[in-house]
């Protein structure tokens, strides 16, 4: 005679119909979603900080990124209050765009960064700032990562480029 398997104590409740399978379903994904992106906004922030003052000269030190990632603002030293990223220069918000996205390479790749293929990513910067830029690039290739920068403009051969190859039509 076999043995009849134990009877669960709960058993499972039927569901009301095929809708409400889906229904749990899309709450449980938005569940792990928020719970994903519940501190993406100060990961990136934390991880595109160390880029911040190099970039900007030290007149801004570190960011504020919203939690769904709708609104940056950049620290500065003396102030209080963060300035938000609308009523910052153009050039100064592409500094810290450019931040943003070398903290996000930090954050998915860690201490082994993909190469960077930059084409002409400092168009609106003067030459101070286009200088900073240059400087980090240096210190990340010293680093280990490749830099590969590709540009019509003059300004980045001398000092900043270890190698350089003119194309021509």
């Amino acid at each position: 005679m076999e043995e009849t398997p134990p009877v669960p104590a709960r058993r499972p409740q039927r569901l009301g119909g095929p809708g409400a399978a889906l229904t749990i379903l899309v709450d449980e994904l938005e569940a792990a979603r928020s719970e994903l992106l519940s501190d993406v906004g100060r990961r990136i922030a934390a991880a595109a900080e160390p880029f911040v003052a190099p970039m900007t000269g030290g007149r801004y030190t570190g960011l504020v990124v919203e939690e769904d990632l709708s609104d940056v603002a950049v620290l500065a030293p003396g102030r209080e209050e963060p300035i938000p990223w609308r009523d910052l220069s153009r050039g100064t918000q592409d500094q810290v765009y450019f931040a943003l996205r070398l903290g996000l390479i930090h954050l998915i790749y860690g201490d082994t960064p993909p190469p960077l293929l930059l084409d002409d990513p400092f168009l609106t910067f003067d030459d101070r700032r286009a200088a900073a830029a240059m400087a980090l690039l240096r210190r990340r290739a010293e680093q280990g990562q490749q830099v590969i920068l590709l540009t019509y403009s003059p300004r980045y051969e001398e000092p900043w480029s270890a190698a350089v190859i003119h194309l021509t039509p």
